[in-house]
């Protein structure tokens, strides 16, 4: 695919430093440009060659800069869009890395009606990890995941191929979807796995002789509540950004809960054997889980 000239990296952290990384380690663009309201990140990222140069201000970030990437928290994006509007060039794509979209699609929709071409494309690589910060970032991070496109209605094709040409060549699998659709999905397949580890590893911690118990912890878990370790504010931005997706997929979920709960007070052994055997049908189903049989 064609290079870009110059990338703007707006928020330089776990996300934004891995899609520096792999940027360059595919050659995707000429020079990558950074900046970063924390400066020990921005240095970091500097020192450690993650990108060209630091920018001293947004302005000069993305003033000459033909792609311009938001990795910021998603509860900040739309803030950070009215911010940029007044210096993006003509020529420039803009595109985020929020794990919600609606709100900020919707927002991008209203903020760049002076320019003569829709110039934003929602983005979201469906990956990372429960550490965040720019040293943890990793150029191989988006490779075999799901990066889902949101593009605005009006959205140029070549705009829209440009973008889908980058994430093909980063090793992700490109993905187009509506704000909507992509939210109520990623409230049942992100969020609310998060918020069930979240309050399982809390339902146990604070059980008599908890912390005995779990000196006995296995990899089952280990595994299970791994992302319970994810930083809150991350998860405060997103939970409450797609709130109406979360609160009704929650809904689904307790009266599962309860059900089950039923069944096991009631010694409904056929029944319970019933629903873990459809459990592990749909797990064993999942095709990104292949590998692990």
């Amino acid at each position: 695919m064609e290079k870009f000239q110059q990338t703007a990296i707006i928020g330089v952290g776990l996300m934004g430093g891995s899609l520096a990384k792999a940027l360059q380690k595919h050659g995707l663009s000429k020079s990558i440009i950074g900046w970063d309201l924390n400066k020990s990140s921005l240095q970091i990222a500097r020192d450690k060659g993650i990108i060209d140069r630091a920018a001293t201000n947004i302005k000069d970030a993305i003033t000459s800069s033909d792609l311009i990437i938001i990795a910021i928290p998603t509860a900040a994006i739309t803030d950070m869009l009215n911010k940029i509007n007044p210096h993006v060039s003509p020529r420039a794509i803009i595109m985020d890395l929020g794990s919600t979209k609606g709100k900020i699609v919707k927002a991008a929709k209203n903020i760049f009606t002076d320019h003569p071409q829709p110039c934003f494309i929602g983005g979201h690589p469906i990956a990372g990890s429960e550490k965040s910060g720019v040293k943890y970032s990793k150029a191989d991070l988006f490779t075999d995941a799901p990066f889902v496109l949101t593009p605005l209605p009006a959205t140029p094709e070549t705009q829209l191929n440009r973008i889908k040409s980058l994430v093909t060549a980063l090793g992700a699998q490109c993905w187009v979807l509506k704000p909507q659709e992509h939210d109520r999905f990623l409230a049942w397949i992100s969020h609310l796995p998060q918020l069930a580890a979240t309050t399982l590893m809390k339902t146990i911690a604070e059980q008599k002789n908890a912390d005995e118990a779990l000196k006995l912890a296995g990899s089952g878990l280990k595994d299970t509540t791994r992302i319970a370790a994810s930083s809150s504010a991350i998860w405060q931005d997103i939970i409450f950004t797609n709130q109406e997706n979360i609160t009704a997929i929650l809904q689904d979920y307790i009266a599962e809960l309860k059900n089950l709960q039923d069944i096991i007070k009631n010694s409904q052994v056929e029944e319970f054997s019933q629903l873990m055997e459809e459990a592990a049908r749909s797990r064993r189903n999942l095709k990104n889980f292949e590998s692990d049989r």
